[in-house]
C-alpha cells in the first residue's frame, strides 16, 4: 500500500513542478497601472487638476499618463519626460472610474498636505476669513466650494476628515486646482475645532435660513463661515456653537445647493471686509 500513496504524492508534486514552470519565464511578468491607495498615492485627472499638482512642490509624483495629442498640445509635459507615459485614450478605463472626463491627462500623486486646525495662528491686526464644512460628502459640492474659496480670499477650509470626500479625483477636477492653492485644516471634532478658533479671537458665522440677512453683517474681524450639507444643513450642536447666525435672502425659493450657498455668502463676506474685491 505504501507505494500507490508515494506514487501519488510524486504525481501530484510533478503536476505543481510544471505548473510553476509551464507559465511566464522565470523573471518577467505582466506590467500592471499602479492602483489608487497604494502608499497613500492617488489618481488625479483633468488638465488644472494635474497641472496645478505637478506646480506644488510638496506633492510627490509617481507616473503621470497622458494621451500622445494630449502631450503634444500641452508643453508643460517636457518637465516631467521620466515621469511621463503616453497611453491610447481606452488606458484610463485601467486606472479610472468610468465616464469620468480625464481630458486625456491622469497623474498618480501623493496626498496633498493637511494641517491640524491646532495650527492655526491668527496674526495681530489681521482678519482672516475661514470656511468650515459640515458633513459636505458630495466631492462635486467640495471641489466646487474650493473654487469660490480660492476666488474670495479664504484663509484656509475647515474639515472633518471621516465626514468628508477624499480630496483626490473628482474633488480635485471640479476644483480646477484650487485645492493646491489653499490650506486644508482637519479636526476630527468640527464643535471643538469651531471652539478653538473662537478661543482665538475667531468669530463663528453658521450659513442657516433662520439667521440674520448675511447682506447686513460687518465683518471687520477674523471670521469663520460655516457651511452645512445639503439639505439637512449644520448639525445642532454646530449650529448651537455658533456666535451668530446669517441667511441667503432668497424669496419664497429658498433652496441652494451646498456649493452655490458657499459661494454667495463667500461674496456677501468679501463685499463686507472690503479688502478682497476691488
Amino acid at each position: 500500500m505504501a507505494k500507490p500513496v508515494k506514487r501519488i504524492l510524486y504525481m501530484l508534486k510533478k503536476s505543481k513542478h510544471h505548473k510553476a514552470r509551464s507559465g511566464a519565464p522565470s523573471g518577467t511578468f505582466e506590467k500592471k497601472p499602479p492602483r489608487g491607495g497604494e502608499g497613500g498615492f492617488h489618481w488625479i485627472y483633468g488638465v488644472h487638476a494635474v497641472k496645478a499638482a505637478l506646480d506644488n512642490p510638496t506633492r510627490k509624483i509617481r507616473t503621470i499618463w497622458a494621451t500622445a495629442s494630449f502631450a503634444q498640445d500641452h508643453p508643460f509635459l517636457q518637465a516631467f519626460k521620466q515621469k511621463l507615459t503616453v497611453v491610447e485614450g481606452r488606458d484610463f478605463q485601467k486606472i479610472l472610474p468610468e465616464d469620468v472626463v480625464h481630458q486625456g491627462i491622469a497623474a498618480h500623486v501623493s496626498p496633498v498636505d493637511t494641517q491640524d486646525i491646532s495650527a492655526i495662528e491668527i496674526a495681530p491686526a489681521t482678519a482672516p476669513l475661514f470656511l468650515a464644512l459640515d458633513q459636505i460628502c458630495d466631492p462635486h459640492n467640495m471641489g466646487a466650494i474650493m473654487r469660490s474659496a480660492c476666488a474670495f480670499g479664504v484663509a484656509g477650509i475647515i474639515l472633518v476628515p471621516r465626514h468628508s470626500p477624499p480630496l483626490e479625483g473628482t474633488v480635485a477636477k471640479v476644483a480646477s486646482g484650487a485645492l493646491e492653492h489653499i490650506a486644508i485644516y482637519t479636526t476630527s471634532n468640527l464643535v471643538q475645532g469651531l471652539k478653538e478658533l473662537q478661543r482665538k479671537g475667531v468669530w463663528c458665522y453658521g450659513l442657516d435660513e433662520r439667521g440674520t440677512d448675511i447682506s447686513q453683517e460687518k465683518i471687520d474681524g477674523p471670521a469663520c463661515l460655516v457651511v452645512g450639507a445639503e439639505g439637512s444643513g449644520m448639525r445642532r450642536l454646530t449650529k448651537d456653537t455658533c456666535d451668530a447666525l446669517v441667511a441667503i435672502p432668497t424669496g419664497e425659493f429658498s433652496t441652494l445647493n451646498a456649493s452655490n450657498a458657499a459661494a454667495v455668502s463667500l461674496y456677501a463676506f468679501a463685499q463686507s471686509r472690503k479688502d478682497i474685491l476691488v
